[in-house]
């Protein structure tokens, strides 16, 4: 069986830089990936989509920017095709009790739209992914690790543990990863 792999990231809805909105231009890009991943699944093809992280630019979008996410998504799950999502640290908010800018997105209930805000490990027909969203350091310490690195110290290891020797493995991220430091989270 052969999968097509769609993997994307960093869009940063609601990016302005030097004062100009670049929603228009990234919406452009999205309609690329959406007319793509229509193609793939109107040849019969079957379709992963991977989002690396960085939906959003800042953790209080606004309402206008949402839209446009639940548009594209909805647009992804119209078309059954299996979509995971992991935070980007321009997603999470640093602040204990706290997610991400996903939540929204989360709370509509997709059936094909999966909303990774922790490590962990997804099946998609004999592929195992694992997502390594960013975290905040208060999520950190409020799950009972020391800080970031221990955090995926720990957690990586978990996981790393289960790993199917014969099967393929995808493994998504935005953070840092196998001994690098986490910057100014540290």
């Amino acid at each position: 069986m052969v999968i097509d792999v769609i993997i994307y990231g960093d869009q940063h809805m609601g990016l302005k830089t030097e004062g100009i909105d670049r929603t228009d231009d990234i919406d452009d890009c999205h309609n690329q990936i959406i007319d793509y991943v229509q193609e793939l699944v109107d040849q019969g093809r079957d379709v992963l989509v991977l989002n690396m992280g960085d939906t959003f630019h800042g953790v209080r979008p606004s309402p206008e920017v949402i839209a446009s996410v639940i548009s594209t998504l909805r647009t992804l799950e119209n078309m059954c095709a299996q979509t995971y999502i992991i935070a980007g640290n321009h997603d999470v908010i640093d602040q204990q009790g706290r997610s991400s800018a996903l939540e929204p997105t989360r709370a509509i209930g997709f059936q094909y739209i999966d909303i990774i805000h922790d490590i962990k490990k997804r099946f998609y027909k004999g592929i195992t992914i694992v997502a390594l969203p960013h975290i905040s350091k208060a999520r950190a310490i409020e799950q009972g690790f020391k800080g970031v690195q221990d955090y995926i110290d720990i957690k990586s290891m978990r996981i790393e543990e289960v790993l199917p020797e014969d099967k393929p493995v995808i493994v998504i991220g935005h953070h840092n990863i196998a001994g690098a430091k986490t910057g100014t989270e540290g």
